[in-house]
């Protein structure tokens, strides 16, 4: 479960008050993107609200220590607006960093998973490339491929569906509703909300503390 309760900080306009349920697809409108980008912080443990508190399955972000917020974050997977890489790896290279780093998986089988991934979402660039030689959908397209790869149980998405044709975003709903089927949580961020239309969210929050199911 996450859960905001009468949360304040720098960036955000008004306290934040939701709860989303485990294995639930929840969007969260907000006025700004600068917001957006609060809030996947404080969700992380980045940084600390100023007043409040956050909980995200009953641990409180900002208090762990770093060795628990490793742990920690390994649960949470990200998909920004860019495709969150590290600029100067190749799509292949940040594909598979997290499981690479952590070890216990043979590089054959690391390499045959990473590739029916990206089969899976429906990619066909170039691996070797850096980010910056793909479009916005291949990268986000990855993005989603490395959630397959490392099954995280929590999925934050900023700005998921912008910069997406409607094809392409109905390509990127398709995969990310696929992988969350299973009980997985997902929270999508943006703060524009006709980027959302088509979009199966079980519950829908603006900022401004409004709820909409």
């Amino acid at each position: 479960m996450i859960q905001f309760a009468n949360v304040t900080a720098e960036h955000l306009d008004t306290p934040l008050d939701f709860s989303i349920p485990d294995g639930v697809i929840a969007s969260l409108v907000t006025s700004r993107d600068v917001e957006g980008e609060t809030i996947v912080r404080l969700l992380l443990g980045f940084r600390a609200p100023i007043s409040g508190s956050i909980s995200v399955n009953g641990l409180e972000p900002s208090t762990l220590i770093d060795s628990q917020l490793s742990d920690f974050r390994r649960g949470i997977g990200g998909v920004y607006h860019d495709g969150g890489f590290i600029s100067n790896l190749n799509m292949w290279e940040n594909l598979i960093l997290q499981l690479a780093f952590e070890g216990g998986i043979k590089r054959s089988e690391l390499e045959e998973r990473a590739s029916v991934a990206l089969q899976q979402v429906g990619f066909d660039g170039g691996v070797h490339n850096l980010p910056s030689r793909l479009s916005i959908f291949q990268r986000k397209q990855v993005a989603i491929a490395r959630l397959l790869l490392s099954s995280p149980s929590i999925v934050l998405c900023q700005s998921l569906f912008e910069g997406l044709s409607r094809g392409e975003q109905k390509s990127i709903a398709t995969a990310l509703l696929d992988y969350c089927r299973d009980g997985k949580t997902a929270l999508l961020l943006t703060s524009n909300p006709d980027s959302l239309k088509g979009v199966a969210s079980d519950l829908t929050f603006y900022t401004g503390g409004t709820l909409q199911t």
